[in-house]
């Protein structure tokens, strides 16, 4: 049986909890050995959708290695799903660092 919370107080309230456990959520769903971007929309009560993917190069960021390339997690939030997933990823790129936050892996390592 799934076991559900209920978060009282205003949805300010609310959204700064969903704020302060999104590391977390990401590291159970990403790993914890990506590094992770959270773009916060500036606006509470947060957006209605909570968005994340996991970005991957052929390139790394610290080295030209062949074998290393580099990833990032992020997480962001949007309004509405109307758009098409490749739109939504689209939307927040502009606001990624991949140099500052992409972090290189050996892609030979099992």
């Amino acid at each position: 049986m799934r076991r559900q919370s209920l978060i009282q107080g205003t949805l300010e309230q609310g959204s700064r909890l969903i704020l302060r456990g999104l590391a977390e959520t990401a590291a159970k769903s990403f790993g914890s050995d990506n590094p992770l971007v959270v773009v916060e929309p500036g606006v509470m009560p947060l957006p209605r959708y909570h968005l994340g993917a996991e970005l991957y190069s052929r390139i790394g960021v610290k080295t030209s290695h062949p074998d290393y390339h580099s990833r990032v997690s992020i997480c962001w939030f949007a309004d509405s799903l109307a758009s098409v997933i490749d739109a939504l990823v689209e939307s927040v790129l502009p606001k990624l660092d991949w140099e500052a936050n992409a972090a290189d892996y050996d892609i030979t390592d099992f």
